[in-house]
């Protein structure tokens, strides 16, 4: 699969989650996605956050970055914040429309979100912060 960049968004105690198709299991993840060549991992989370949800958001710090093996690659996650945009499902345009992975986006409240590992991973790491 390759380097991935993703940002959680996080507004009145909710996270912003995609729900998606991977290696055929639906997952409920954080915004983002591949980093293409000659781009930053900065700059693929924000462009994959707007192709993913309409939202043009800023980062604001690095939360994460190490090697996972479920990608086979480098993972980055950023704190972000929205900037302008409504939110809307979008689309990979990558993929054609059978391919399409995204199936649902939705503010989830944290206290319901716990026991996905994304968010195990990340909440101590905000409330660093």
């Amino acid at each position: 699969m390759g380097t991935r960049s993703s940002i959680v968004i996080i507004e009145n105690k909710r996270i912003l989650m995609v729900r998606q198709l991977y290696k055929g299991k639906e997952i409920w993840t954080f915004p983002g996605g591949s980093i293409e060549e000659g781009e930053t991992p900065h700059e693929a989370a924000v462009r994959k956050v707007y192709e993913e949800t309409g939202l043009k958001v800023e980062t604001r710090k690095l939360l994460l970055r190490f090697y996972n093996n479920r990608i086979k690659g480098m993972y980055y996650c950023f704190l972000g914040k929205i900037i302008s945009g409504e939110l809307q499902l979008g689309h990979d345009p990558e993929l054609n429309n059978q391919e399409q992975e995204l199936k649902e986006i939705k503010w989830i409240k944290i206290d319901d979100a716990l026991d996905n590992d994304e968010v195990k991973r990340i909440l101590p790491l905000i409330e660093k912060t």
